[in-house]
C-alpha cells in the first residue's frame, strides 16, 4: 500500500482597518483649558492654553492653528497624533497697569475634518 503525502500551505493575512490603510481617523472632540484662568497680580503675565486633541484611529495627521478673542489666528501646525488624545499648547502674555481683560483662545482643526474646540477662557486683572 502508498502512502500519499500531502503539504498544505496555508497563507495568514493579517487584517487591518481603513483608518490604518489610510493612516488617518477623524477628530472626535477636546478638552481646552486656561491656567491660571483667573489672574490678579503685576502685568504683563501669560496665559496658558491647553487643548487636548481626540482622535478615532491612530495614526491621524491633524493640521490646526489656535484661534483668540481679539481675532488673532496661529500659524498653521500640523501634528501626526500616535495616541487618541495629544495635548497642544499656546500662551499668551497681556496686561497693562490697572486693566481687566477677559480673553480666550480655542483650537481650529482644519483637517482630516474640520472641527473648533470650546473656548478656554481666562480673566486677567492688572495691579496699577
Amino acid at each position: 500500500m502508498k502512502i500519499k503525502w500531502w503539504i498544505v500551505t496555508v497563507a495568514v493575512i493579517p487584517c487591518v482597518s481603513a483608518a490604518a490603510v489610510r493612516g488617518a481617523g477623524n477628530v472626535t472632540g477636546f478638552e481646552t483649558v486656561a491656567r491660571p484662568n483667573h489672574f490678579t497680580g503685576a502685568c504683563p503675565t501669560t496665559i496658558k492654553f491647553t487643548a487636548v486633541i481626540h482622535v478615532d484611529a491612530v495614526p491621524t495627521t491633524v493640521e490646526y492653528q489656535w484661534e483668540r478673542s481679539d481675532g488673532a489666528t496661529g500659524p498653521k501646525r500640523k501634528l501626526t497624533l500616535k495616541n487618541k488624545g495629544v495635548g497642544v499648547n499656546d500662551t499668551w502674555q497681556l496686561g497693562g497697569a490697572g486693566q481687566t481683560y477677559h480673553v480666550w483662545e480655542k483650537v481650529h482643526v482644519l483637517s482630516p475634518n474640520d472641527m473648533s474646540s470650546g473656548e478656554a477662557p481666562a480673566t486677567v486683572t492688572c495691579k496699577p
